[in-house]
């Protein structure tokens, strides 16, 4: 399987954690997704990286690594539920869709041995991966939540009033 190339989408945050998807592009077989967790004060900055095979001596076998990112080495992306778990790594789950703000990723191993099967074809030896900032603050969320909450309520009592003859 080619892989084409990667974007990670953040897209929201708590207290502790961001939450984002990763978008696996491929040439024959379309679109693979997962959910991300990350820890947001050690965050890979916004940008294009490399996505690569390396040897890692925390977990004594070949991993995926993020290189390229200014200043920073040994970025991984591997199994964790958590952003607290993670110190600039990316976190992989289950792709799941949510209105809410996730509290952690699901199903981590099994998402990590997925995308892991994925580059194991000589031709992913070195993946584009596009880190894109689209992350909504707790605030803004729940700002936007409220604001279509009112707006269906006004609807809901401006379309009974005119099923009533009111104007």
């Amino acid at each position: 399987m080619l892989i084409t190339h990667i974007q990670l989408n953040r897209k929201a945050q708590n207290k502790e954690n961001l939450f984002g998807i990763m978008t696996v592009h491929t040439k024959n077989y379309g679109r693979f997704m997962f959910n991300t967790v990350e820890n947001y004060e050690t965050k890979i900055k916004e940008g294009q990286y490399i996505l690569s095979w390396s040897w890692s001596p925390r977990f004594g076998k070949h991993k995926l690594e993020i290189t390229g990112v200014p200043g920073r080495k040994g970025l991984r992306i591997h199994s964790s539920n958590f952003g607290r778990q993670l110190r600039g790594c990316i976190g992989l789950g289950t792709f799941g869709i949510s209105e809410d703000i996730p509290q952690m990723v699901i199903n981590s191993k099994l998402a990590v041995s997925s995308l892991e099967r994925m580059m194991m074809d000589k031709a992913n030896e070195r993946v584009i991966i596009k880190i894109i900032d689209n992350e909504e603050a707790p605030d803004r969320i729940a700002s936007r939540k409220i604001s279509t909450a009112i707006s269906q309520i006004i609807s809901d009592r401006v379309r009974r009033g005119h099923e009533v003859g009111l104007k």
